[in-house]
């Protein structure tokens, strides 16, 4: 019994519950119950064509994005998260209870971002914080409360399987390398972290045992190979391209005259990432409910990211492909629809986690300094701002659902 209570990390079981109580009550304060019926369900509607053979929904869903190709209608989004629902679409059929399952990944988000951190050796204080940090003080709040809609659960899932694949890689390649084709298949833009990944793999080793270490990620890199073949071939079967899963075809990018993605976008969504609330004319603070409002303050940790990557041993590629990845986002032709905040800035998020965690396991914060000052001074320093995003996303989630 002792050494199974020697196992239990208190710490972790702490932060599953914070997480959990916090999600749920501002599910609750705003209007959302985890039980509630899905009507933006694309991802169930999917898996259950699938499961009888179909890879068209059958019908139009006027109040869903849809691909509109050869008259038949598409879900637009890539598909992974259908893999996920199809069990349970199976089960419970369109009762699947998407909200729960989304509300579970959030909170194993915050498991495996406290894992990261401790893999890394830093203390249980740290690592909890840090972990709050990212999740409870970051945008992903809002994204997890209402998390089963179909543009808000490819996010969570993306979050998730990014952190993993960080996680993984100095444990396990092959399940590293899956866990990024997982979040590739639900937000494309992923695959920008794995020059993070190869980078790490290949300088773990000696120049002369890379023959041997190119053959040993030829044969991990199999599971993730073969989840690749999956979309392209569903692509191709659907749109006749193993690259084109969908978004072209909806009707708001088939009339733009500069396409899905352009470089003339860019411009002005930077703007937009940038915005602060405004009073209206009765004097409310108001939040913009479209194309973003500023990504600092709904996601504060990116403040700590750009203050520490001007610091000393801060990890350099961190910072070129996060700045590389919201530019990329940059060039799309919204910033996302009707939300709070800017959702979109989600995705780089675990790539600002894991530069801050590899920064912070160079200098402070490890077990082997669990009571030195700077590891609480890190702490400290961060806490206003991590209660900032706390209070920004609280207060902004239950705006916008109630008054938005």
């Amino acid at each position: 019994m002792r050494k199974i209570t020697a196992r239990i990390d208190s710490v972790l079981i702490v932060l599953i519950l914070t997480v959990a109580g916090v999600h749920l009550a501002l599910a609750l304060s705003s209007g959302s119950s985890p039980l509630a019926d899905n009507i933006y369900n694309s991802y169930t509607l999917q898996a259950l064509q699938w499961l009888q053979g179909q890879l068209d929904l059958g019908r139009n869903y006027t109040h869903l994005e849809l691909a509109v190709f050869e008259g038949k209608y598409f879900v637009s989004f890539p598909p992974l998260p259908s893999l996920l629902l199809l069990p349970f679409a199976g089960a419970l059929g369109a009762s699947t209870p998407d909200h729960i399952i989304a509300g579970f990944l959030f909170v194993l988000s915050a498991v495996y971002a406290y894992k990261l951190c401790r893999s890394y050796d830093l203390s249980r204080d740290v690592s909890f914080f840090m972990s709050l940090f990212v999740c409870l003080g970051g945008n992903i709040l809002f994204l997890s409360i209402r998390g089963g809609w179909v543009w808000f659960l490819a996010q969570n899932a993306a979050f998730l399987f990014t952190v993993m694949s960080f996680y993984y890689i100095r444990r396990n390649l092959a399940a590293s390398l899956f866990c990024l084709a997982c979040a590739i298949g639900c937000r494309p833009f992923q695959i920008i972290y794995a020059p993070i990944l190869l980078r790490m793999i290949f300088l773990s080793q000696d120049a002369k045992e890379w023959g041997g270490l190119i053959r040993r990620v030829c044969v991990c890199a199999i599971p993730a190979a073969l989840l690749f073949l999956f979309y392209l071939t569903l692509n191709y079967l659907r749109f006749h391209s193993p690259f084109e899963f969908g978004h072209n075809y909806l009707p708001e990018f088939q009339e733009a005259s500069n396409g899905q993605f352009s470089v003339v976008y860019i411009a002005e969504n930077l703007r937009n990432l940038f915005r602060m609330p405004y009073l209206n004319e009765k004097g409310i603070l108001t939040f913009y409910r479209y194309n973003g409002t500023a990504f600092w303050l709904v996601s504060p940790i990116f403040v700590t990211f750009a203050i520490a990557s001007a610091r000393h041993g801060f990890p350099r590629e961190h910072l070129a492909l996060a700045a590389l990845h919201l530019l990329l986002l940059c060039a799309h032709k919204t910033m996302g629809g009707w939300h709070f905040g800017a959702r979109y800035t989600v995705d780089a998020l675990p790539a600002v986690l894991f530069g801050l965690v590899r920064w912070l396991s160079r200098n402070h914060g490890r077990d082997d300094c669990y009571g030195d000052q700077t590891g609480r001074n890190f702490i400290l320093w961060n806490t206003p701002l991590f209660l900032t995003g706390l209070c920004v996303n609280f207060a902004g989630t239950i705006w916008i659902y109630t008054r938005g």
